[in-house]
């Protein structure tokens, strides 16, 4: 296995064990867990988040447990890239403060297990020989469904030859394919969204260039009067900080209002996120900001004599 060796440390059981990885930037429980689970599996820990991403195209091991506060990253956002590099392996998160919102949204995330510290031995170990067994248990019902859907035609045949069969797919391709146009438009959806925002930057910066090309000779007066090149910027900022704040302000009670809307016609569903709206608030201050930063810097280098005798 090409690893990190200061990343790495693999503790191997006789045989050939089942791989269980060990993700815990806490060299005391790295070495615990080892301890329980290196006499029945073979052991890979990992220190850091970005240890356990640099191995993704390492071989899937079977059980991976992963602890959710690292230092450099939050497992429960590793979460899903596990399952999405390797899908068939089952991950048991371990935390020192659980509670039943984490529990249920690692659950959501695709987490066979959630186990809190401190936890017993035999626990643990009951934990991941379960995990195994199920992902045993998934691989064995897959094989079965693919050998279900290769005998339908046969057997079907043997009843009545006459009687045609197509399109013949099991539930998960039959769900797959009905939501490809939810999955298209949802791509559609983000790469507009992306585009939206590029052409909004641009659209701002060119307003604001040509906004300081109008101002220079005020530019130029007050850096003549004493002013300095990080006043100008500091003047030119806040006025694209106050345009952006009263636009994002604006959207985003639009937004709510619009979400409240839309959510008396959705069953089931909110129809607004405050978190999503708060953050493309944010966004939209952001990228305003970047925006601005090079007519401030422009309107900043203003040379006042030229400025004046431009004029």
């Amino acid at each position: 296995m090409n690893v990190d060796a200061q990343s790495f440390r693999q503790a191997k059981a006789p045989g050939n064990p089942d791989g269980v990885w060990i993700v815990d930037d806490d060299r005391s429980i790295r070495d615990l867990l080892t301890a329980v689970l290196a006499r029945e599996f073979q052991v890979t820990e990992a220190d850091s988040g970005a240890a356990l991403q640099r191995s993704f195209t390492e071989p899937q091991p079977d059980v991976v447990v992963l602890d959710v506060k690292l230092q450099d990253a939050n497992g429960l956002e590793l979460l899903p890239q596990i399952k999405k590099r390797w899908s068939d392996t089952e991950v048991i998160v371990l935390t020192g403060e659980g509670t039943m919102e984490m529990a249920m949204e690692a659950g959501r995330l695709g987490a066979y297990n959630f186990l809190a510290k401190p936890f017993e031995n035999e626990k643990l170990l009951t934990d991941v020989k379960c995990a195994l067994e199920r992902k045993q248990q998934n691989q064995e019902n897959s094989a079965l469904r693919r050998a279900l859907v290769s005998a339908i035609p046969s057997l079907v045949a043997r009843l009545d030859a006459n009687l045609p069969i197509a399109n013949l797919r099991t539930m998960d391709d039959q769900i797959w394919d009905n939501t490809a146009r939810d999955r298209v438009l949802s791509t559609l959806s983000t790469a507009f969204a992306v585009l939206a925002t590029v052409l909004a930057a641009i659209g701002l910066y060119a307003v604001l260039a040509y906004g300081v090309s109008q101002r220079l000779r005020e530019f130029g007066i007050r850096i003549a009067l004493g002013a300095k090149g990080a006043d100008v910027r500091r003047l030119v900022l806040g006025h694209v900080t106050r345009i952006a704040l009263i636009g994002s302000a604006v959207g985003a009670a639009l937004a709510f209002g619009m979400g409240r809307l839309a959510g008396t016609m959705l069953i089931g569903v909110d129809g607004y996120d405050a978190t999503v709206i708060a953050g493309a608030a944010m966004l939209a201050v952001i990228v305003a900001l970047l925006a601005g930063a090079l007519p401030a810097r422009r309107a900043s280098a203003v040379n006042p004599i030229e400025a004046l005798r431009a004029d």
